[in-house]
């Protein structure tokens, strides 16, 4: 019998555009939850829960870092949260009770000027700082307990979620509108089409958790009433603080009442109408918020300029408006919105030439392209007078939804109105296999195509564009077909219901490294000769291996088991290291040392690094992606599959020779002592169905070959995992032995 080789398995994916049997061999016919990696396919890494206790459901997130500050942002259909995942951390200088309310340390530099901060596991928030102290400290905060702690222990800026939702009110958007982000000057801006647009305002120049969003200032117009007026004033002039940032002519809201104005002087509204667009007189009290009730479906950063897309105002929609801003200073947005001053660069256009709606926009080198669902636009700064020219770059594509359009490094890939696309600038050009093009758009749920999006994994030069399938239970994307930009490989991956997906770093709960011990103070302090044979308390040790080597000061002890807070202590000064004291407080860390690493080291993987962050609604969670081989802490199904192969036993494509397999050996490696399941099947015509064998389990390291037996003109190879583990196949070979012409008949 001869052997049928097949390599290069990772060269092309999973091709759904023709059928199976006109493939070359190498290319797969199906597959999920696998990847390509140099010619290899290899099973898809897996998420894991991080972030624990996500304060509300996640239907967007978002990344932001400002020096050494790095905050994940979440928003949800009522509220905005912040997570802090700044890692700072300094030493008590000096030793303090269970109430002191002012602290000391060596330094508060890169701490908050207000926030929490954690020394043991007791949480303390403060409202002050000066270099070395905290000031206004509340002790035991969060529900955690008051304590006495000595002098060097370790106080960690805690990473934590925050409530940062406006103090004016819980926001009103929904699961299928969503939020849109971008930052200007370092300031993040969030909207939603429901509600005004957000901002974070900075403290000292960066975020800070004690700041709550806040609705855009001087968007587009604000002021406030110079005196109150009652639901029956009948003047025909109203007087406010200032009327610089409105319209010359147009509609104000006080409260919730709608008011018309022909003309203006410098502080008064003239040719009042009350009670507009079907809105109620009624009194208003001097100071009143007045302002012009708009709203964007989106809204992006270009230059030092925002782009608000597809706009409302009063109520009224402009589905095809572009209204950008005055350019804005440094580490502040804009002060004007005001499209009809001759003195600020702001400004509108109306995209009036194709009927569908704006649905996003995102800057693409010099220019900031407009996606609209019918056609795509350039905008482009030319300066005064007209400030932006437009260009339509597209009159038939489009996009298919908000945020359905990412950025990679030769342009942009957009989820479209049929197909997925690539924008450099000049040209759009598809990229969709036609048959995988085919599967995208008959399965996904057309009541949830709002719900899509597209996100780029830069650090796998990846590209996920998500979607739901049709028959969902919620509508939240649990697909996603992946695009390898610099390989143009595509494979497919099951998604968790996801809102949107981020990209940044997070530490990995499955992985501990040298680099990134676990650590814990002591409880209890102990002496030299203590805790032999015995106990060693420490405040928490839920994150460290259930046995091992840890490392207090300069010496090390082994312990042979541990529950939450106790370690079994079996050994002190291991390693050459010598028995000491130490106080309540000392540090205890736990983690390989390099004396205890073993394996070759490309087998580490790093313990922080840029990922893809999932946020699941359904869930109420937040998930890192690449952590483990696990859907969380569910098994994940992995499988590549190649139907309609006919290669006789020359290796040549024969459709009319009946072939007996006998055997496959495949070339991969496999995680420990796991396997692999691999199945043959065989069908005499393209036409019949294919007779799948039963399963046969394999590992290199045991085993060179998988026994099979079939005939057929047509066979099919599978590979399928369900464990928890790693797999990569760089080929396989065929035991294939000719058995002559025969009829359309299996045997």
């Amino acid at each position: 019998m001869a052997l049928v080789p097949v390599d290069n398995v990772g060269q092309y994916g999973i091709v759904k555009d023709q059928n199976p049997w006109q493939l070359p061999p190498n290319v797969w016919s199906d597959g999920n939850n696998v990847k390509t990696d140099e010619g290899s396919i290899k099973k898809a890494l897996g998420f894991a829960s991080v972030m624990e206790t996500v304060p509300a459901a996640p239907y967007y997130i978002t990344h932001l870092v400002s020096g050494i500050n790095e905050y994940w942002v979440i928003g949800g259909t009522a509220a905005i949260h912040v997570y802090d995942n700044t890692s700072k951390t300094d030493t008590l200088n000096g030793a303090i009770d269970a109430s002191v309310t002012t602290i000391t340390l060596d330094s508060t530099t890169d701490f908050e000027t207000a926030g929490t901060v954690t020394i043991g596991t007791e949480e303390i928030t403060y409202t002050g700082k000066s270099a070395t102290q905290f000031t206004g400290c509340t002790r035991g905060a969060n529900s955690s307990t008051a304590a006495a702690h000595s002098d060097g222990a370790v106080v960690t800026r805690t990473k934590k979620w925050y409530d940062i939702t406006r103090a004016s009110g819980a926001y009103s958007t929904t699961a299928a509108e969503n939020w849109a982000a971008t930052v200007i000057g370092g300031v993040l801006i969030m909207t939603n089409k429901v509600d005004d647009p957000q901002y974070w305002a900075l403290a000292s120049g960066v975020p800070a958790t004690a700041q709550k969003m806040q609705d855009l200032n001087d968007w587009p117009s604000l002021t406030a009433l110079d005196g109150a007026i009652t639901s029956t004033s009948s003047t025909s002039n109203i007087t406010v603080d200032s009327t610089t940032t409105f319209p010359s002519s147009g509609t104000f809201t006080i409260d919730s009442e709608d008011i018309s104005y022909t003309g203006k002087t410098a502080t008064t509204f003239t040719g009042i109408s009350r009670a507009q667009n079907s809105t109620t007189g009624a009194t208003h009290s001097d100071d009143a918020s007045v302002f012009v009730n708009v709203e964007c479906k989106a809204m992006r950063s270009f230059r030092s300029f925002l782009v608000a897309l597809n706009v409302t105002k009063s109520s009224v929609k402009y589905p095809r408006l572009v209204k950008w801003s005055t350019e804005a200073a440094t580490q502040t947005t804009p002060t004007s919105w005001d499209e009809t001053s001759a003195t600020v660069d702001a400004g509108e256009y109306e995209l009036a030439d194709s009927k569908g709606e704006i649905l996003d926009g995102l800057q693409l080198a010099d220019n900031f392209m407009i996606y609209k669902e019918d056609s795509i636009y350039s905008m482009q700064y030319v300066g005064t007078p007209f400030i932006f020219a437009f260009r339509q770059i597209s009159p038939t594509i489009g996009a298919i939804a908000k945020n359905c359009v990412a950025e990679y490094p030769g342009g942009h890939a957009i989820f479209g109105n049929g197909d997925f696309y690539i924008n450099d600038g000049r040209t759009i050009k598809p990229i969709l296999p036609p048959k995988l093009r085919s599967y995208v758009f008959s399965t996904i749920d057309g009541d949830a195509i709002s719900r899509s999006f597209v996100v780029a994994d830069y650090g796998r030069s990846e590209m996920l564009f998500c979607f739901s399938q049709d028959g969902g239970v919620t509508g939240q994307p649990d697909r996603a077909i992946v695009w390898n930009w610099n390989q143009n490989t595509f494979t497919i991956r099951n998604l968790p219901g996801l809102g949107h997906i981020g990209y940044g770093n997070i530490l990995d709960p499955n992985v501990m490294t040298t680099w990134g011990a676990m650590t814990s103070p002591l409880a209890v302090a102990i002496t030299s000769t203590s805790a032999v044979g015995a106990i060693l308390t420490v405040d928490d040790a839920s994150g460290f291996e259930p046995s091992g080597n840890i490392t207090i000061n300069d010496e090390q002890m082994t312990y042979t088991s541990r529950t939450a807070t106790v370690l079994t202590i079996s050994a002190r000064g291991v390693n050459s290291t010598t028995a000491a004291t130490h106080a309540v407080d000392a540090v205890a860390y736990n983690g390989p040392t390099w004396t205890t690493v073993s394996g070759p080291w490309t087998m580490s993987y790093p313990t922080v690094e840029n990922v893809l962050m999932f946020a699941s609604p359904e869930n109420t969670k937040i998930y890192r992606d690449n952590s483990g081989f696990k859907e969380d802490t569910t098994l994940m199904n992995s499988f590549v599959e190649r139907t309609g192969l006919s290669m006789n036993s020359q290796g040549q494509p024969d459709y009319t020779v009946v072939k007996n397999i006998t055997a496959i050996y495949p070339k991969m490696n496999i995680d420990s002592t796991n396997t692999i399941n691999v199945y043959l099947g065989t069908q005499m015509s393209t036409e019949e169905g294919i007779t799948w064998g039963s399963a046969v389990s394999f590992n290199p390291d045991s085993q060179s070959k998988v026994s099979v037996r079939g005939s057929g003109k047509y066979y099919a190879v599978k590979f399928e995992s369900d464990a928890n583990m790693d797999w990569k196949l760089d080929g396989y070979a065929l035991e294939v032995q000719d058995a002559g012409r025969r009829g359309s008949r299996s045997y």
